[in-house]
């Protein structure tokens, strides 16, 4: 079974967020992988960006680049509150509404519950979320 990965930017192109940065084949499948830039802003102020490959949450991209302040002990199945963060306000229209179980959950987050208060394993990247600022807060337990 051979597989091999590809990367290519051509010279000369400029991409933009909305465009595949990576072109990635395994075997028989060909792709393009979206990369969304998303900044975590850690309680001690600290700000980290990171590129998250479309689909993934943010949960998995904080836990992954080891951002402080995202614990997700449940590994993403939205069963533990401790991935909590603060979406950026102006942004909220831009994420999917919050189902019934996350809404649950948030009901137990260690942190002050906010208006914004969205869990991170529930949001997933991809080109709607370019750019998202959450907020992280001071405890997840």
């Amino acid at each position: 079974m051979d597989a091999f990965i590809h990367i290519s930017q051509p010279t000369g192109v400029e991409f933009s967020r909305s465009q595949p940065i990576k072109s990635y084949a395994f075997n028989n499948f060909k792709g393009k992988i979206y990369m969304t830039h998303i900044t975590y802003v850690e309680a001690s102020g600290e700000q980290i960006t990171v590129d998250l490959q479309e689909g993934w949450s943010l949960m998995q991209g904080a836990t992954t680049n080891g951002v402080e302040g995202i614990i997700g002990e449940c590994g993403g199945s939205c069963a533990c509150a401790t991935c909590h963060c603060y979406v950026d306000e102006a942004r909220l229209g831009d994420l999917p509404a919050a189902s019934e179980t996350e809404l649950a959950m948030l009901a137990h987050v260690a942190a002050e519950r906010k208006p914004n208060s969205r869990l991170a394993c529930q949001l997933k990247a991809g080109p709607k979320l370019e750019g998202l600022i959450v907020h992280l807060p001071e405890t997840q337990e």
